[in-house]
């Protein structure tokens, strides 16, 4: 029910009227003018469908359909063209989450990265004296999941990725301290991960892992858990991945999975709310460490050198921030446990 696009193809295999709005790609297109063409095309789906066929397709247009109610029904949505599609995106679900709470007396919402609990409820509009929250202490010890940051320089294509050469031989040197264990470095971009794979592949050649779009992802990981020391360099799998004890055990974060503002809804949303921006890519990296400890006795540790990653700092829950420790920022050495430099103290209080 989130971003969807409908196509000219869409369109037109239904003989539907084409849409037709002036503007830039990606630009925010006039509500006033989108919304009537939506509420056309709704009804134009539910005449249209009946001259297919095909069961699956039919779905898909009903699924299209209800997206699209879902959408106009929110009361606060955005619009923009992107390769000849027509894109819609609900900005807020406070008014479906009422209808769908209103269904029940109690709700529980369960989840180790809520984030930030205050801007959670006040994008479902729940306020803060209709609920009760309860965090239950971390049984995963710290020193099995540490965070190891060092300030290797920022990864920012603005700013010309200074912090880019840096991070690849850090990558290199953690590969060869570990020869013997698996690991995963999370690359946030196709871009990233071609870098990160033709770099280290020079050197540890088939140890170097990588997967395609689609299928290959799950088969990605599985090249991972039947090699014997492999590194996955991986895309979007921040989240569902399940690499528990010797599957794993380091976890590398190329870059700090910033959300790409060039989507126009990103660029709303955080236009709006730079704490809804921050707090997303917070709970990405929290998402990302957690693929590699998995139970209470599981061990693994993940490496950020991304400068950036200092802004962040107060986005993250406590029980993740008492595993961060922060290094030096020069060659990658092997320092005693909890080592904090006088640079980093300055910064970091």
């Amino acid at each position: 029910m989130g971003k969807r696009k409908i196509s000219p193809k869409q369109v037109s295999r239904i003989e539907a009227r084409l849409f037709d709005f002036p503007g830039e790609e990606k630009k925010l297109l006039d509500q006033a003018d989108v919304g009537p063409w939506l509420r056309y095309f709704d009804s134009a789906i539910t005449h249209g469908v009946k001259k297919l066929g095909d069961e699956k397709e039919i779905r898909e247009y009903e699924s299209l359909r209800d997206a699209i109610n879902f959408t106009l029904d929110s009361g606060d949505w955005i619009t923009w063209k992107e390769k000849g599609s027509l894109v819609i995106a609900p900005l807020s679900v406070v008014r479906a989450a009422k209808r769908l709470f209103g269904c029940a007396s109690r709700v529980l919402f369960m989840s180790a990265t809520m984030g930030d609990i205050p801007l959670f409820l006040k994008n479902l509009g729940i306020a803060d004296t209709q609920t009760t929250v309860y965090q239950a202490a971390s049984n995963f010890r710290a020193e099995n999941r540490k965070i190891i940051y060092r300030n290797l320089g920022s990864m920012s294509k603005q700013k010309g990725q200074p912090g880019l050469l840096p991070m690849l031989e850090a990558c290199s040197e953690i590969l060869r301290e570990r020869p013997d264990e698996r690991g995963i470095i999370h690359c946030h971009s196709r871009a990233l991960q071609e870098t990160v794979f033709g770099h280290l592949q020079r050197e540890f050649g088939g140890r170097i892992l990588t997967h395609q779009r689609g299928n290959d992802r799950n088969e990605g990981v599985t090249r991972l858990r039947n090699s014997r020391n492999g590194v996955l360099c991986a895309v979007a799998m921040t989240e569902g991945l399940d690499l528990r004890d010797e599957d794993a055990r380091f976890c590398i974060l190329a870059k700090v999975p910033w959300t790409d503002l060039t989507d126009p809804y990103v660029a709303e949303r955080k236009r709006r709310s730079q704490d809804w921006y921050q707090n997303v890519t917070a709970l990405a990296i929290v998402q990302g460490s957690g693929r590699v400890v998995r139970n209470e006795t599981d061990y693994a540790d993940t490496f950020i050198f991304d400068s950036s990653f200092r802004m962040l700092m107060d986005k993250f829950p406590e029980w993740w921030r008492d595993a961060v420790e922060f290094r030096a920022s020069g060659p990658p050495k092997k320092l005693p446990a909890h080592a904090v430099t006088a640079e980093d103290q300055t910064k970091h209080g």
